[in-house]
């Protein structure tokens, strides 16, 4: 896992050094304005921001000091195989420079060509629903030739950054039946990037979009034929067919996209392709495998009623030229390829640990090198929020079970334990519960159960 943390004081950052004692490289990415103090006067300095790779301990805490002295030359192996290509133990990457990615899964020897490719089309609807115009036509930035850079190489990652011009029609016609002629250039730039001993390719899009009344996807064309999708819902992970029903009499047409959490997914014969995000909750699979990821919708109205995928209106008639959506924009998502089913591979957990990166901040003295607070088995269980109760004392511990089957869970603590209880969502007492130590408690979690626990902790622990 990377880590960013910011870092004041005087002298250069050339290294880190962990609880074992052992060296960690470091890289100096920027600087950034820090300001402290409120009563005596606002103070401003500037502190250097650092990136570094660790392995944290789960739900844990791990202590690193800075090093301002040169450090011992170490030799590693660069994880760009060429100006265009990144290699780790996982995959090898080729990255285009219409901004494409082909891709060699060496645990299983699959091979994914022309993944990443934009597809804008045009965007009739309002912010409800989706519709395209009669007239409609696709815009792909297959063939565009973009220019390609190393912009990272690192002993523990390499970046590689392509940029090009997309050419989009402006908007739609006056009559919205169709995509205007004239066309605006819209700048893209991909950024791809490889870790050391992470399978999971991580992608950055930036936007500068200067086009309206349009849909901008990624498509990632798998290969893998798909009768459902499988993505991350609420408490649950939810498969759904790819090819929509009839819808006869409805008033929405049944669109083809739905909504996900932090991924989307489709196998088949034992292997898996995902796509993880942050912050893009719309996807659509074909019955082909072609996973797209939406990335924007730019309309001007809040709701319309001559949409052909919907009867009436479903909101308020306001314009609302600010969902247009102009301007910057970065979109960060990563592919994660796998064997098996998405249960067994810990397709869940990878998709946390790209959504959740660990928050890193400056201590003193006294703090533990390295703890765990909580720790949850078996691979399956899902801790989902971790907080302080609406009343009273202890930990408000939610877990649940995404699986289609019972878990046995031990949930491990750092803290000893006092006491615990099984509570409802509103924080109201169920039963108590009876840890089998100080430290350990174990439950039952049936297929898509949630469960939330108080936990109290003991006020003078012996460790």
């Amino acid at each position: 896992t990377e880590v960013e943390a910011t870092v004041s004081g005087e002298g250069e950052v050339t290294h880190l050094v962990g609880p074992s004692g052992a060296e960690v490289p470091c890289s100096v990415r920027g600087k950034r304005i820090v300001s402290e103090g409120v009563l005596e006067g606002v103070r401003h300095s500037v502190a250097k921001v650092i990136t570094f790779q660790n392995v944290l301990p789960p739900f844990g805490v791990k202590v690193y000091r800075v090093g301002r002295a040169e450090g011992r030359k170490r030799g590693w192996r660069s994880l760009l195989a060429t100006e265009d290509t990144l290699e780790n133990e996982f995959y090898r990457v080729t990255l285009h420079p219409d901004g494409t990615l082909d891709l060699l899964d060496k645990e299983t020897g699959a091979f994914y060509r022309g993944l990443n490719l934009l597809e804008d089309s045009g965007d009739a609807g309002d912010e409800y629903n989706y519709a395209p115009p009669p007239e409609d036509f696709l815009v792909t930035s297959m063939g565009i030739n973009g220019e390609i850079r190393i912009k990272e190489d690192l002993p523990w990652k390499a970046s590689l950054r392509v940029s090009f011009e997309y050419s989009l029609p402006c908007s739609l016609t006056p009559d919205r039946r169709g995509r205007t002629p004239e066309q605006v250039g819209v700048p893209v730039a991909f950024t791809v990037t490889l870790y050391r001993g992470i399978k999971r390719l991580d992608i950055a899009a930036e936007v500068e979009n200067r086009a309206r009344d349009h849909r901008l996807r990624v498509a990632f064309p798998t290969g893998i034929p798909a009768e459902k999708s499988i993505a991350e819902d609420t408490f649950w992970v939810t498969e759904r067919p790819t090819v929509p029903p009839p819808g006869e009499g409805w008033i929405e047409v049944p669109p083809a996209t739905h909504p996900q959490k932090s991924f989307v997914a489709v196998e088949e014969d034992g292997r898996g392709f995902a796509v993880l995000n942050r912050g893009l909750p719309e996807y659509e699979v074909s019955p082909h495998g072609t996973i797209y990821l939406t990335l924007l919708r730019c309309v001007g109205w809040l709701s319309r009623d001559d949409l052909p995928t919907r009867r009436g209106h479903a909101g308020p008639p306001y314009e609302t030229p600010e969902a247009q959506c102009l301007g910057s924009h970065r979109f960060e998502y990563a592919v994660y390829t796998y064997a098996g089913t998405w249960e067994e591979s810990g397709l869940l957990r990878a998709a946390w640990e790209f959504t959740s990166p660990p928050l890193a901040t400056a201590v003193k003295g006294g703090s533990p090198a390295a703890r765990s607070f909580l720790s949850l088995e078996p691979q399956g269980a899902v801790l989902s929020a971790v907080k302080l109760p609406e009343e009273g004392e202890g930990v408000i511990v939610r877990l649940y079970n995404p699986l289609r089957r019972r878990l046995d869970v031990r949930l491990r603590v750092g803290l000893p334990l006092a006491g615990a209880w099984e509570v409802r969502l509103d924080e109201t007492p169920i039963k108590e519960l009876r840890p089998d130590s100080p430290h350990l408690l174990r439950f039952p979690l049936r297929a898509g159960e949630i469960k939330t626990l108080k936990l109290i902790i003991a006020s003078n622990p012996a460790d």
